[in-house]
């Protein structure tokens, strides 16, 4: 579609089309925002808030997957609705399931149906905060699994498994926060986001989501292990390695800095593990996988 730039004095003017004011529902003298994009061109956006996105699922043995679907698809109204009375067992699992996601709340149920609603705003919360704080869980997780090894305290590894449903809930949000995001140009600006931000924001959030589960699957390991003083106290310096190494690479992920000497650590750290005799196989390579997903966390990185 293509508008004449007019001039009238010396301010420029373009008609904007009709049909889009109507589809808008703009009216005479009502403000538009203008943001001007990096490349140049200009984005047009009303201030109008978006309408209630509103789903509508059957109940069957897949509801869980529909509804974290239409969860992280940014829905406001999830209405599940079946053919007959939910027995005490149905219900439940949708109780349990809704409380894995955070915002989503019953506000409405009947004898065969129940309505879920997201009470938080889809732009009011950050994704680089629930990055920090994916990061500060996980990066205590295998510190506390090694301490609960050391002090031979199950209690404290049980908890730990505990823990990762609080990683996979805060995965969930961010995910759903950065698709409604990047479908606003003018919250992505507010934000001082950029779609490759956004995008690579996502992907290290997964990348810490695996390392919670890796975490999970040391743990459930761990339970009915036991290994000697001197391997533990070994473990456990190596644990706070990983950890602040950790640490140092999120920040410089999102700050844009050199990662290069983090990378030579984490080899370097490798190669410790190794060297460790009497060390399981599979508690091992989890360790590993951990410091790996560090690695692909600073390849995200450009630097400047």
């Amino acid at each position: 579609m293509l508008r004449k730039l007019q001039k009238i004095g010396n301010t420029y003017y373009i008609a904007l089309p009709s049909k889009w004011i109507e589809e808008k529902k703009l009216k005479k003298g009502e403000e538009i925002q203008l943001i001007i994009r990096e490349d140049g061109n200009i984005l047009i956006h009303t201030n109008k808030t978006a309408e209630e996105k509103i789903a509508n699922i059957k109940f069957d043995k897949y509801v869980d997957k529909k509804i974290l679907s239409y969860y992280l698809l940014g829905y406001h109204v999830i209405n599940i609705v079946s053919d007959k009375k939910f027995s005490e067992e149905e219900r439940r699992l949708i109780v349990n399931f809704a409380r894995n996601l955070i915002g989503i709340e019953i506000v409405e149920e009947t004898m065969n149906s129940i309505t879920l609603h997201n009470l938080i705003n889809d732009t009011s919360i950050n994704p680089v905060k629930i990055l920090l704080r994916l990061n500060a869980i996980t990066s205590t997780m295998y510190v506390e699994i090694i301490k609960g090894l050391q002090e031979e305290d199950k209690e404290l590894i049980k908890q730990v498994i505990e823990r990762d449903n609080e990683v996979d809930r805060l995965y969930f949000l961010m995910v759903r926060q950065i698709r409604s995001i990047v479908q606003n140009e003018a919250i992505l600006n507010k934000l001082n986001l950029t779609y490759t931000d956004c995008l690579d924001l996502r992907i290290a959030g997964l990348l810490l989501e695996k390392i919670g589960d890796e975490c999970v699957r040391i743990a459930n390991y761990l339970l009915n292990y036991k290994v000697n003083k001197e391997v533990s106290q070994i473990l456990r310096k190596i644990a706070e390695e990983i950890q602040e190494i950790q640490e140092k690479a999120i920040v410089r992920f999102l700050n844009k800095k050199n990662v290069e000497e983090i990378k030579e650590r984490i080899n370097f750290l490798i190669y410790r593990l190794n060297s460790i005799k009497d060390l399981s196989t599979d508690f091992l390579f989890s360790l590993k996988n951990i410091l790996n997903l560090i690695i692909d966390i600073c390849d995200l990185t450009i630097y400047y």
